[in-house]
């Protein structure tokens, strides 16, 4: 054993220390005479007791490596629930991670949520930030880091149900049935994404009756927001000032908007599907006199019963069709449609209830769908039918969806007062699929 001298000298004087204790004289006498560390040394107040400071120096190393052994296995823990998706190493010809293609999609679940004391409406997740929210009817919007596994804010303000919710870069926006739209923002100068720190920083007013569906176009100052005042409104996200409405076209309310950069669609519950020029809607200067029929560019019946959510495909494959849509409705199928044409490409069945939400994963041709059979499906959109369901996904209907493509995250929100995440992997096992369905 190869020893420092100072620890050489620190080991004898305490086996010095030890043996005068013990009343051992002739043995402590020849390890004075044989070491050169404790001859003609007299007594040390330094090395008195050392043995039992290095023997309680050596328990208290044990405990923290304990310690650090618990606080280890409790990492890994949460990073083997982690949302986020590894690059690792290429294998048998096709990459993993954040480059694998999925082919036979299936869902794992990542971490289910609570905190509401109402069913929940609607759930969103941030586009650079490991965090989503949730609104529920108990007038509140929660925000968790999904990363950290935990509640990092809560939201109040309205003093209705919260119905709605959209992420802009730095800024949530939330619609409820208190009429108002709200924008919410963090007062921390230096940090835009301090969550704990969100705040409501705008409200907007002009709508006459509950806000259903909210859309922040990208990259401008627009929000657009739909009602059960059957009207549609164009919001300038800087001043909150209503710049457009859109009214006198829906006859009924309109529950769902989405837009691609030429068109904006809406459906709701007059079963109609309507389609307006996004780009004049947008574009046109304020003090130009604008009729809203002047928009409309088509509108057609869809569905036997209303339609609770829509979807238009952003992107498109070689020979494929460039302007579709998707609708959920209550007479429990799934549509979808050449909104310019008008006309049906297919009807997905599978659902037992009410479909209640959509949301795309287009990077891999996949649609997803959830509805009051407490059920996640996911269809492939090219072949029409559905490849994955996800059975008893909550205990009460599920009512809304979200989906992040880079983390390839699925948020889903339900009546049972409970969010949850979940994610988006590849199955090999054709036997899995198949049994699910």
């Amino acid at each position: 054993m190869m020893l420092s001298p100072e620890q050489q000298k620190d080991l004898e004087r305490a086996i010095l220390e030890y043996v005068n204790g013990k009343g051992y004289q002739e043995a402590a006498a020849a390890l004075k005479k044989e070491s050169p560390f404790l001859q003609n040394s007299g007594p040390d107040a330094a090395s008195e007791n050392i043995l039992e400071r290095k023997w309680l120096t050596i328990v208290r190393l044990q405990a923290k490596i304990v310690e650090l052994e618990r606080r280890q296995a409790e990492t890994e823990e949460i990073l083997s629930r982690s949302v986020r998706n590894l690059k690792v190493p290429e294998t048998n010809g096709e990459s993993a991670g954040d480059g694998q293609q999925i082919k036979n999609p299936t869902l794992k679940l990542s971490k289910a949520y609570k905190g509401h004391k109402e069913p929940i409406n609607a759930v969103a997740i941030h586009n650079s930030e490991p965090v989503f929210c949730s609104a529920a009817s108990d007038a509140t919007i929660r925000i968790y880091d999904y990363e950290i596994q935990s509640q990092v804010a809560m939201l109040r303000g309205h003093t209705h149900s919260v119905n709605c919710l959209v992420w802009g870069k730095e800024t949530l926006y939330s619609g409820s049935s208190d009429m108002t739209i709200k924008s919410w923002n963090s007062s921390n100068k230096t940090n835009p994404f301090d969550f704990p720190e969100f705040t409501c920083t705008r409200t907007y007013i002009g709508h006459e009756h509950l806000i259903s569906y909210l859309l922040n176009i990208k990259d401008t100052d627009f929000l657009i927001s739909c009602s059960r005042d059957k009207t549609i409104r164009l919001w300038d996200k800087s001043s909150g000032y209503n710049k457009r409405t859109i009214s006198g076209v829906n006859e009924d309310w309109i529950r769902a908007i989405d837009c691609n950069a030429k068109h904006l669609v809406s459906a709701g519950n007059d079963r109609n599907i309507f389609v307006f020029d996004l780009v004049k809607f947008t574009q046109t200067p304020d003090n130009k006199e604008l009729q809203s029929l002047s928009l409309v560019i088509n509108t057609f019946e869809a569905h036997e019963n209303y339609i609770e959510c829509i979807k238009v495909l952003k992107k498109h494959h070689p020979g494929d069709e460039d302007t579709v849509v998707f609708t959920a409705s209550r007479d429990k199928t799934v549509g979808a449609w050449n909104y310019l044409k008008g006309t049906c490409i297919a009807i997905l069945k599978g659902h037992e209830n009410w479909v209640k939400g959509l949301t795309l994963i287009e990077d891999f041709g996949f649609l997803v769908s959830i509805g009051e059979d407490k059920t996640i499906r996911i269809w492939d959109i090219k072949k029409k039918k559905a490849v994955y369901v996800e059975k008893n996904a909550h205990d009460h209907f599920v009512s809304s969806v979200d989906y992040h493509p880079q983390f390839r995250i699925i948020a889903t929100g339900s009546v049972d007062k409970s969010s949850k995440v979940w994610k988006l992997v590849n199955s090999n096992s054709l036997d899995l699929i198949a049994g699910v369905i």
